[in-house]
């Protein structure tokens, strides 16, 4: 009876110790969900600090960064910021502040409740506020599977999707819900008024932006001087940054785009004031790095140095490149022309282009602006102009010595073509070795005047290919075109209005699962044949089809009434009339009236 009691209570103490872990799990992902937003239904994926203008290494991931391509463990970018730097008429020297995100974020989270005024600094909302969080929302909400979550569970945790528990997978579904309930309108965050009427009403309008499949929203501001001078040694300027991040799946599946809206909450004007996105690039391994921009289409490019890389080259992928584009300026003053600014026209005025480059190399005798003291105010203030260092008290452009004499790059350097090999490339010509590599995409100078707001909307694309690494580099400068192009329909778009879908999938079975289901290809990545397996609870109407990266329909592999049941179909990597396909990325979608599942495949040679 003793060894009885005591089993039962050891069965007890097992299972509370179970629940508690449970608990545990969920309440780490919770303050999770509060600090960081994940970007993940395309091709990339990013991390994003509440703190901070951009993407930061996440604590877990291997190989360490923000940004990944197409895997985990894919890594692009370690980390990346927006910066700047200007003048502050406040009277008081030195006049110069700068500030932004560096490694370490210049920002805190949160907006300014009370512009400044009659001496009186900008006050932002208190830190225990318990509105400040990143908010999220994703457009299949209301029919996304547990499944699928479970993905986005793992990468947030970096715990393998098997070690995901259904508590977990809850509370990253209520948080979502809960995001819809309390979307934060009031502080600027987008949203579809689906009733047009002027206000949001959580139970018929939704979050939205441009369409997008997945957004991020967050706001930040520079009044922790202790941060500000941290970073760059200078004092906060009295700015509230709101950040949007946004993706597509399907058509641009290969871009995420980021879009800062500054505003100046002091009472004193800005001027002469310079933007810049500053990117630690690690294309895979951080050691074979090569940098490289175009001025004419406003883009600032990483790349590997050769076909092979330690990450991309043990799972058989060639590595890719990508490149961080300048879509729209700040605006300034300019008389006969138009600006956008929040998706509408400015009249006389325009939006300032890409104006300068700015890079950072292994071996070379520049280093990126210097953290925790002013100096490095002075350096960011050249960088952003497209000048090498600040030294001595001068600004010092980029230089490089050929046929006995000094050639200017500034503030262009690297505006050649690796692909052509015309200009002047990265490591051609010079002493550079391929190594680590920052980069910057700057704009300016502008002004804010008090109470004044400036946009700056940049995208991420990255492409690859299964040939050679200046391959990818060749689809790279073909598709940032089709994006900037993209970008212009934007200015078209028409905010869906009238009752939003809300209707979870059918359920038809006691298991509770949806009611019709698609698994992983298998093998994937293949050679010859991939196996498509999906199961329907149903008889119903389906349509089974291949797309390629670009979001064309490349082949239809049935389309008809399929019985309930586990099916599996054959690709074969061609296309409709039977021509084998280039290697790469595809996706395949089984679609059911207007509901649909989607999943990756990649085909290699």
């Amino acid at each position: 009876m003793k060894n009885s009691v005591i089993f039962k209570r050891w069965v007890l103490g097992l299972f509370c110790l179970m629940v508690l872990a449970v608990s545990l799990s969920a309440a780490s992902l919770s303050g999770t969900l509060k600090k960081y937003g994940l970007m993940h239904l395309n091709e990339w994926i990013m991390y994003y600090p509440y703190d901070h203008l951009g993407v930061n290494v996440f604590s877990g991931t291997n190989p360490e960064g923000g940004a990944f391509f197409h895997d985990k463990t894919c890594v692009l970018a370690y980390s990346d910021g927006l910066v700047w730097a200007g003048l502050v008429r406040d009277g008081r020297e030195p006049a110069l502040q700068a500030g932004g995100a560096y490694y370490r974020s210049g920002t805190q989270p949160g907006w300014i409740v009370s512009p400044g005024k009659n001496g009186q600094a900008p006050q932002p909302i208190p830190l225990d506020n318990n509105r400040l969080r990143m908010y999220r929302w994703r457009k299949d909400f209301f029919q996304v599977s547990d499944e699928e979550l479970r993905r986005e569970v793992a990468l947030l945790l970096t715990i393998p999707e098997d070690s995901v528990n259904q508590a977990q997978i809850d509370t990253l579904r209520q948080q979502y819900w809960q995001d819809l309930q309390n979307w934060p309108v009031d502080l600027g965050a987008p949203y579809y008024d689906r009733n047009e009427n002027g206000q949001y009403d959580p139970d018929y309008d939704e979050p939205g932006f441009l369409g997008a499949d997945q957004l991020l929203w967050y706001v930040v501001n520079d009044m922790n001087s202790a941060r500000t001078k941290a970073l760059f040694g200078s004092m906060p300027m009295g700015l509230e940054i709101q950040t949007t991040v946004w993706s597509y799946k399907i058509g641009l599946g290969l871009v995420v785009f980021r879009r800062y809206l500054l505003i100046n909450k002091s009472e004193f004007a800005i001027d002469s004031m310079f933007v810049g996105q500053l990117v630690d690039c690690d294309v895979g391994d951080y050691s074979d790095d090569r940098v490289g921009c175009d001025s004419t289409w406003g883009y600032g490019f990483a790349y590997n140095d050769s076909d092979f890389d330690a990450v991309f080259t043990s799972l058989n992928l060639v590595p890719p490149a990508f490149a961080v584009v300048l879509l729209q300026g700040p605006i300034v003053e300019k008389p006969g022309a138009t600006a956008i600014q929040n998706l509408e026209v400015i009249p006389e005025h325009q939006n300032l282009p890409m104006t300068s480059f700015w890079y950072q190399a292994t071996g070379d005798e520049f280093s990126g602006p210097n953290l925790g003291s002013y100096y490095g105010t002075l350096q960011l203030w050249g960088n952003l102009q497209g000048y090498a260092d600040y030294y001595g008290g001068q600004l010092r452009p980029f230089l490089t010595y050929i046929g006995n004499q000094w050639i200017l790059l500034s503030p262009w350097p690297f505006a050649g073509n690796p692909v052509t090999h015309e200009g002047q490339i990265d490591g051609v010509g010079g002493y550079l070795f391929p190594g680590s590599r920052e980069f910057m995409v700057n704009s300016g100078p502008f002004s804010m005047q008090p109470g004044q707001s400036q946009e700056i909307i940049y995208a991420y694309v990255a492409a690859y290919s299964a040939s050679n690494h200046l391959d990818a580099v060749a689809k790279l400068q073909k598709l940032v075109p089709t994006v900037k192009q993209a970008y212009q329909e934007f200015l078209r778009f028409q905010p869906p209005v009238g009752p939003r879908q809300t209707k979870q999938p059918a359920k038809t079975d006691s298991t509770g699962v949806d009611y019709f289901l698609l698994a992983e290809g298998y093998p994937n990545p293949f050679k010859q044949n991939v196996k498509i397996k999906f199961r329907l609870l149903n008889q119903m109407d389906i349509r089974l089809d291949v797309f390629n990266s670009a979001g064309q329909r490349v082949k239809t592999l049935y389309w008809g009434i399929m019985n309930k049941g586990v099916h599996d179909l054959q690709w074969d990597g061609t296309n409709q009339v039977g021509n084998r396909l280039p290697s790469g990325i595809y996706f395949v979608r089984l679609k059911h009236g207007p509901l649909m599942r989607w999943k990756k495949i990649i085909m290699l040679k």
